[in-house]
């Protein structure tokens, strides 16, 4: 095979087998780049696996994957960590979410997003942070009549936007003087 086609033939491989192609979360020092909207989100999750928000573009049908956390080769936990990362501006939705895993990046589970709030439509403008508000992620082993088996739910903790712009403020500090507004927090308002 021509080296030149080797990328290609990755990328074909990691899309059959169902990797998880989650979007580079942004270095802490960050600076503001022209033209880009960020998004983030304020995340506790246990260290068993990955998990991430597909946020699908409204406009085009193009999906991104946001970790819930620090996306690491392997599973770390994660207590309260604000994380962004960088979208073309554009209305979106939170669809699905996915648990995959961290080294192979295989996605092994798909769920739907029941939260209405974070379904309903948002806008990512260039040179502003939409914020998705702070999240639990959550499991644990149920037993059913045969067999034991995962269960996992991600919760919301209804924090005021106030709060969550103080955490993103520290974790991104380059980035603090960008416009900023919170999808999910108690009195929010998207501007």
């Amino acid at each position: 095979m021509p080296l030149k086609l080797l990328p290609i033939f990755i990328a074909v491989v990691l899309l059959a087998t169902g990797c998880a192609g989650v979007q580079p979360v942004l270095d802490v020092h960050a600076k503001p780049a022209v033209g880009a909207g960020y998004l983030a989100g304020q995340f506790s999750r246990m260290k068993t696996r990955g998990y991430a928000f597909v946020i699908r573009s409204v406009d085009g049908g193009k999906d991104f994957t946001m970790a819930l956390g620090e996306d690491s080769s392997l599973p770390t936990e994660v207590r309260d960590q604000t994380v962004a990362i960088a979208l073309p501006p554009g209305t979106y939705s939170v669809v699905q979410w996915i648990t995959y895993a961290t080294l192979t990046k295989e996605v092994l589970s798909r769920r739907p997003v029941t939260n209405t709030v974070l379904l309903k439509p948002f806008t990512v403008k260039a040179g502003y942070v939409t914020h998705l508000g702070s999240h639990d992620v959550s499991e644990s082993m149920q037993r059913t009549t045969n067999e034991y088996v995962w269960q996992f739910a991600i919760t919301p903790r209804f924090l005021t936007e106030a709060s969550v712009k103080e955490s993103f403020d520290r974790s991104y500090p380059n980035l603090a003087s960008l416009p900023f507004g919170c999808v999910l927090c108690v009195g929010a308002v998207q501007r």
